[in-house]
Formats: C-alpha cells, structure tokens, sequence
C-alpha cells in the first residue's frame, strides 16, 4: 500500500511556498486500493494532502487568496495520482486562526464538503515574552533609529511600550522583525542611556524585557552612494556669492575615477556623487577662504594638481614632480602649499595655477601642512618632523619636536598657539607659533589622521572611528561616541555647532551640536 504525504510550509512576509512530498511504501501492490467517496475531504486539511492511494502525484494549486499576514486564506488544487489514475478536485477555504492557531476550515473534494473545527485552549495564564532586538547592549547609535522588540505570545499583543531611562518614549507597532518605534536620538542628550520594553497581551499580563544600556551619539552617519566603495580621504567648504556653504568631499588611494568626489550644497547634511569628464585622483582638497567664486586645489597621488573655480569642473596642472601629495593648505587669497613623500614641498602664489619645487631640507615623508595667513606655515611628517615656513614656503626651517613619532596633521589655533597629532594617539603643542613643541595630553592611543580648529573648537579624527574635541586650545581633549569603526581621515568645522568628518568606505558624519 502506498501513501503519499503533501505537507504545505508557508512564512509570512515571504513569496514563496514549499512542499514538502513525503512517500511511505508497504508491501509492492500492484493497485492501491478504493477509498471511499465520504471519507476523501477527511484526507486535506490546510497544511497537507494525505490519499492513501497516492503513492506518486501531480498536484496543481490555482486561485490562491493570502491574509495580509502571509497566511492563505483559500485556494483550488488539483491532484492526479498514480498509479491508480485517480484524480482529486477540490478547494480549501474558510480557514481562521485564533489566537494565532488554526481553528477552524472547510474542505471540498470531488463535490464533498467537510467542516472541520479545531479545539483551542483559550486559557492565558502567562505573560509575553519580550526581548530587545535593537539596539543591542552597548550600542552606540546616533540620528532617527528604529527600537525593535521581539513578542512572543499566544493570545494576541494588546500594546508594546518603549521607556528610556524609565520614561515612556512611545508605543511600538508590528514590523517585519518584531514590534518597531522611530526614535530620534538627537532629542535626548549624548552619552550613556537604558532601555527596556513593556508588552501587554489581550488578557492584560505584561511582560518586560531586560534593561540594556545603549549610548547617544551626536555624529549621525550620512546615508550615500555607494557604488563607488572607497575611502573619502579630504573635504573642504567654501561659501558662494548667497553664502551657502558648498562642500566637496574626495576619494582616494591614488587612483582615478570618474566620481571622484561627492558634493554637498546644504552644509553638508546630504551627499552625492560628482561625476567627471576625465579620471582624477585626489587625497586632499582645499578651498580659499572668503572666494565666493570658490577657487579650490586639490592634490594626489604621482604628484597630481588639480584646481578649480566652483568646484564642478577641475583642471591639470602641470607636473612638477611624481612624489606623492597628501595634502594642501592656502593661505590669504592667492598662496598654497601642498606636501608630499620624500620631504617634498611646492608653493603657489597664484592660486594653484603655478608650482614651484621649493628645498624641504628633509628626505621624510611629509603628510600634513597648514598655512596661518598668506606667509606663516608648518608642515609636519615622518619621525616627528616639523617644518616652519615665514615666507609663503620659500624656506623651511627644522623645529624641534622631541618626538619619533609620524605625524599626520597639524593645525594654528591662533598666532602663538598650534597643536600636531599622530600615530598611537600622539597630540603635540605650541604656544610660541610653532617654533618650540611639548607633548599634550591624550587618553587615545590609535593614530591620529588630522587636527582642525575653527569657532573656538578644535577636532582631531583618526583609526578606529575616533574623534577628539577640544574647546581650551588643545590642554584637555575629549573622546566623542562615534557610531562607527571606520578610519577617519580628515573634517571641516562649518560652524560652532556644524562639522563634517569624512573616512574610509564614504563614511560621512554630521554633528550639529558642535561634538559635545
């Protein structure tokens, strides 16, 4: 005798549906036997066909109607079996779930109509289970996130509520992992905060959740394109004739793209792809201060300049030199200098159109570099190299730093007082305009990439995700909670209360709250 086994599996919020064909075989008969007309609606129910002369079968399912939830409400199927030839026609309808469970459906076979009704136990003697799938412990999120809470319960969720820091913050409604509440970090303070859910089921018992403690970040990430996945390595602002800021943030590593950098014309708080008619490199951008017009430089890799006068379009300019640049600073309205591999230094004194190779006095590599006002510079480098320049980069002179340590970014708070930083976390100081350096003070120990200071603040991005902020010239700095693990590799201060830090995989962050 042999019977054939149709079970049917269905997931809500999925479009597909699997049968599973489970065939037991007794004995070799050559014919199944008959199975009688009253008994065949008796051999469906929702979820399998069970004929007992199906060994083998076609089965064709038509007119299908789902619940919003996924489930099927009714559907027709035809069944050709074999061997015996039969064939069985029919419907599934009517079918209810109570209490999530399946109570109730109505089967026609061959013109035969069934009822069938299931027992439920409606008795609820316990409350929900409730578990927090977002966010998870210690998490650190920044901007609007979606609170998820998984129920479980039998009987039907009456209401899902939300309470940070004990107080009630709204009431969750289903979503495709669990009960959801759009929450707007930036209206609470930064720093550490607790969650914990309450779910109320139809008969009134309330189930809570553990307390997870989460962290408050004021640096939201920026959604962006990424079909480009590559590091953004510089970012530079200058304001048109309406003062707007316009923000152009580049890709690197010293190969061309097309898009090789994004744009911004809202202070930086959307991004998108800037296409190019010819391939260009950058690993650092500059724009002069108080152009309206937006006179810009950008340098890169085999000694590659690039200027421009809004930004859109970026012109060549001739090579002078293969060595790498990493970066580019202006000063007053016309001078540039821009650094590079092997102690290489070029100047500009008219806005980047023309180079000089100017005597750097080192063969170390130099990666930051820093123009006070039209004349006064420093630039900075491998072995705790510090280089001065009081002519426009003309002529350097050596500085003493007292440190071995490579560094990556230096910065002038104002006339007398400057800070560099680099590897393992090292912050330099001076307060006689860069002349004389003494170490700082900082609890970080990943490298740091870049210092920047305007509006009485002062941010130093680096490995790891991490972001320091001063606001006493660089004596104290403070560790921000960053909501990502991504290199950082350069920032603009737009603002008191407005920077754009920009890293690797077009990683963009915003704060507006001035990184406290």
């Amino acid at each position: 005798m042999g019977k054939m086994l149709i079970f049917l599996q269905q997931r809500a919020g999925f479009a597909f549906i699997v049968f599973t064909v489970c065939i037991t075989l007794s004995g070799c008969d050559k014919e199944s036997p008959t199975v009688s007309n009253e008994k065949l609606c008796s051999y469906v129910t929702p979820t399998r066909y069970s004929f007992p002369n199906c060994a083998q079968g076609d089965l064709t399912e038509t007119n299908i109607v789902y619940n919003q939830d996924g489930t099927r409400q009714s559907w027709d199927f035809t069944l050709h079996c074999s061997p015996s030839g039969s064939t069985y026609v029919g419907r599934v309808y009517d079918i209810v779930h109570t209490y999530g469970m399946l109570s109730s459906y109505s089967v026609e076979v061959n013109g035969q109509v069934c009822t069938t009704k299931i027992p439920i136990d409606t008795a609820d003697t316990e409350a929900p289970k409730v578990k927090i799938m977002y966010p998870d412990s210690n998490r650190i999120v920044a901007g609007t996130v979606e609170l998820c809470a998984e129920i479980t319960e039998r009987f039907g969720v009456k209401k899902v509520e939300f309470f940070i820091d004990n107080v009630l913050v709204g009431t969750g409604t289903p979503g495709t992992w669990g009960y959801v509440l759009p929450w707007n970090s930036e209206k609470t303070t930064t720093g550490p905060h607790t969650l914990f859910v309450f779910a109320t089921d139809n008969s009134g018992y309330v189930g809570v959740s553990e307390t997870i403690p989460f962290t408050v970040s004021s640096w939201v990430p920026l959604t962006v394109d990424i079909a480009i996945d590559r590091p953004l390595t510089g970012v530079s602002f200058y304001y048109d004739f309406f003062n707007a800021p316009i923000g152009y943030a580049v890709r690197s590593t010293f190969m061309t793209y097309y898009d090789p950098f994004m744009r911004s014309t809202d202070s930086g708080s959307t991004w998108s792809n800037q296409s190019s008619s010819s391939q260009l490199s950058f690993q650092a951008v500059q724009f002069f201060k108080d152009s309206h017009i937006g006179y810009g430089i950008g340098v890169g890799g085999d000694g590659k300049i690039y200027v421009t006068d809004g930004g859109e379009m970026w012109s060549f300019r001739t090579r002078i030199t293969y060595d790498d640049l990493f970066d580019v600073s202006t000063g007053g309205i016309q001078n540039a200098i821009t650094v590079g591999e092997n102690g290489t230094i070029l100047s500009s004194t008219n806005k980047g159109y023309d180079w000089v190779l100017r005597t750097s006095g080192t063969t170390n590599t130099l990666r930051g570099v820093q123009m006070f006002n039209s004349d006064i510079a420093l630039a900075v480098g491998q072995n705790g190299t510090i280089l001065r320049t009081t002519n426009a980069g003309t002529t350097w002179s050596n500085q003493v730093s007292g440190s071995t340590k490579f560094l990556y970014g230096v910065c002038y708070i104002d006339s007398l007082n400057a800070i560099a930083v680099g590897e393992l976390g090292t912050i330099l100081r001076s307060h006689d305009g860069g002349i004389t350096w003494s170490a700082g003070v900082s609890s970080n120990f990943n490298w740091l990439q870049v210092v920047r200071w305007n509006y009485g603040i002062g941010i130093a991005v680096g490995g790891a995700g991490t972001i320091l902020c001063s606001t006493d010239k660089g004596n104290t700095w403070k560790s921000q909670y960053v909501p990502t693990t991504q290199e950082l590799y350069d920032a603009f201060i737009l603002s008191s209360t407005r920077i754009v830090v920009v890293g690797e995989a077009n990683t963009i962050l915003l704060t507006k709250k001035g990184g406290h």
